[in-house]
């Protein structure tokens, strides 16, 4: 803050926030006062203007101070950040690349589906063919036997006559 006008002391710079870099609270520190001088001798002034120059110089000395360590706290949480974005982008990459394997292996999958489901009705359609054969050789062959069958009670027929 600014010196107070009326020549009081004026808090030093974070003094009057009561903030310290890192959150700490700072001391509140007294500075001098002109005290002792008659007002409005050159002594009086002079002091006065000195303690003001004092306090003004403590108070860029704090500034400069907290300034310095806020810089380098900034600049330390900024690196950190962008180390954390960048393993972040490094880890998004390594999950692009892994959904991108697990959608082709889907594809892959997906794929062999369909060409099994292709072949098994394929199978399917052989075996109703094959059981219709299977079926015709049956009747066939069951019209065989019975045709066997009534030769032979004719040959028997006409042997016993």
């Amino acid at each position: 803050g600014a010196a107070a006008p009326t020549g009081g002391a004026a808090p030093a710079a974070g003094a009057s926030l009561g903030i310290a870099p890192g959150g700490a609270q700072l001391p509140q520190m007294p500075l001098p006062l002109a005290v002792g001088a008659p007002s409005g001798t050159k002594d009086g002034v002079l002091k006065a203007l000195t303690n003001q120059v004092h306090s003004l110089e403590i108070n860029v000395s704090l500034t400069t101070l907290w300034l310095t360590e806020f810089n380098a706290r900034s600049n330390a949480t900024v690196s950190e950040l962008k180390r954390k974005l960048s393993q972040a982008r490094a880890d998004v990459a390594a999950l692009q690349g892994q959904v991108k394997a697990l959608e082709d292996a889907v594809a892959e999958r997906a794929a062999q589906h369909r060409a099994l489901r292709a072949e098994m009705s394929e199978m399917s359609r052989q075996l109703g063919v094959l059981v219709e054969t299977v079926d015709r050789q049956a009747r066939v062959g069951a019209l065989s036997v019975d045709r066997a069958q009534a030769a032979a009670r004719r040959e028997l027929a006409a042997a016993l006559t």
